[in-house]
């Protein structure tokens, strides 16, 4: 892959979860709700489970429920697919070496592996050796090993502040 095909595929992966918060914004609209259940009104079994959410979307908390799991859908899927990105392009294009002396990398590469892990901090041996860390004001500590990483510890706009540096480094730092 070449540089620009990987900003081409970040900036990708930004618009995707736009999408999903868009998204969850139009499914927080009450006024919204005769219009989507109009269209939730399928027909057949391969459409039942569109009902289903038609059914959903009709109660508050399930609705809130259910919006919540596809924002950490989202925020998952993005902050996974970035790093993935980065990391498999600095280690095919012999820039490894440059990605591990990121003050960021380590720390992405954590919450990377939380959101993998049921959004729980598992911390192996190597791992534990380069604790505490800490981003933008944001730590992570001996003590979470084991924890759930709460979406108030690390929100949809440290996110995009992650983004950001991995763009910036990709742009600006490597070949």
């Amino acid at each position: 892959m070449q540089k620009r095909q990987l900003i081409n595929k970040m900036i990708n992966t930004k618009v995707n979860l736009c999408f999903v918060l868009t998204s969850i914004a139009l499914l927080s609209i009450p006024e919204n709700q005769d219009f989507l259940n109009e269209r939730f009104n399928a027909k057949g079994k391969d459409l039942e489970l569109c009902n289903y959410v038609g059914e959903i979307l009709k109660n508050d908390e399930a609705r809130d429920t259910h919006i919540k799991q596809f924002l950490l859908m989202g925020l998952r899927t993005f902050h996974k697919e970035l790093f993935e990105m980065v990391n498999k392009y600095c280690d095919n294009t012999n820039q490894k070496n440059l990605l591990k002396k990121e003050e960021w990398y380590h720390f992405a590469r954590l919450i990377r592996n939380c959101l993998s892990h049921d959004n729980k901090f598992i911390f192996g041996k190597f791992d534990k050796s380069l604790l505490p860390l800490s981003w933008n004001g944001k730590n992570i500590t001996i003590d979470m090993d084991g924890k759930v990483l709460m979406v108030s510890e690390y929100d949809i706009s440290d996110h995009f502040k992650m983004y950001d540096e991995m763009f910036n480094f990709i742009k600006n730092k490597l070949n």
